[in-house]
């Protein structure tokens, strides 16, 4: 007797903006609509380009949960004088604002997904990094790290990279600085958290996480994001275009090349089982647990995970 089941064991959350391994899912991007600008979705090698929000708005910046469930992004209703953090599903329902008061941008959800970092500029001496509660209540959140911007949240929730004229690392408690590693902008920890990649004035460039064998990769480019794998970069060049390449800078292909100014590429992590077009997750059922004691009437127990991964489809240059 042969029973086969399909027993699926959900990994713990993490950061995002590629810092955890797992599956790779979508990414999101912003690009503009007419006079505005909008969030995105599409697949890894760039086709099934769907748009979230109306465009009626100027929404840039997506950040996917951990558990690749929503997005938060800035949203600026005139200009971009007004910025401030909104959540929404990952196929765009459920719209809230998470923020209020002055121009804030750039979220990142922590490990946990309990709290959402984000930029806060134009305030003068209360800019820099804030922290927020993700389901609110909405408020103008609490100071961090002053006159930080871009936060990365470690793999282990321990740690903050951020800008702040140089690469730093502060204490993800306390926002005390701890190291300063080296020049440049728009940190990402690696999925197992031992590398750093970041923009080195216009050069995708990577690093150990203590600043040590600092790496160009010698491709033009900012906002760079690692794959939930770890095996890739996406990110934006010049803000003309969404990019993809090998995480040792070979083989870049343009994923939207009919996107004029795309932009803020991030990468979703899949826990689990993908559902539909736009990810999400299916929470995990114990099968073998339930059946056990029917299946030990025959002196069998028997069980066989199952794992579908769709591999990655270059596109062809």
């Amino acid at each position: 007797m042969v029973l086969t089941l399909g027993l699926m064991i959900s990994p713990p959350v993490a950061a995002v903006k590629g810092s955890y391994s797992g599956t790779n899912g979508k990414i999101a991007f912003s690009a503009p609509v007419n006079t505005h600008e909008a969030i995105f979705i599409m697949n890894a090698d760039g086709t099934n380009i769907q748009q979230l929000t109306d465009g009626t708005k100027y929404d840039i910046h997506p950040s996917w949960s951990p558990d690749g469930t929503k997005i938060a992004f800035g949203r600026s209703v005139v200009g971009f004088a007004d910025s401030t953090i909104w959540v929404m599903n990952s196929d765009g329902s459920g719209l809230r604002q998470l923020t209020s008061g002055g121009y804030q941008t750039a979220p990142a959800w922590s490990p946990d997904g309990t709290k959402i970092m984000f930029d806060r500029e134009g305030s003068g001496s209360n800019d820099g990094i804030y922290v927020i509660d993700a389901n609110g209540p909405t408020g103008p959140g609490t100071l961090l790290i002053a006159r930080g911007s871009s936060p990365s949240w470690s793999p282990d929730g321990t740690r903050i990279a951020f800008s702040s004229g140089d690469i730093k690392i502060a204490n993800a408690n306390t926002g005390t600085v701890i190291a300063t590693l080296t020049s440049g902008s728009s940190p990402c920890w690696s999925p197992d958290g031992s590398k750093i990649v970041f923009d080195n004035y216009g050069t995708i460039s990577v690093m150990n996480a203590d600043g040590s064998g600092l790496t160009s990769l010698d491709v033009p480019g900012a906002q760079p994001n690692w794959s939930p794998d770890g095996t890739n970069f996406v990110f934006a060049t010049g803000g003309a275009s969404v990019l993809i390449m090998n995480a040792d800078g070979s083989e870049v292909h343009d994923l939207t090349p009919t996107m004029p100014y795309a932009r803020d590429p991030d990468w979703q992590r899949l826990p689990a089982a993908s559902i539909g077009p736009v990810g999400g997750f299916v929470e995990p059922v114990n099968k073998l647990g339930t059946v056990a004691p029917y299946l030990a009437l025959f002196g069998v127990v028997a069980a066989v995970a199952v794992v579908v991964v769709k591999p990655w489809k270059k596109r062809e240059t």
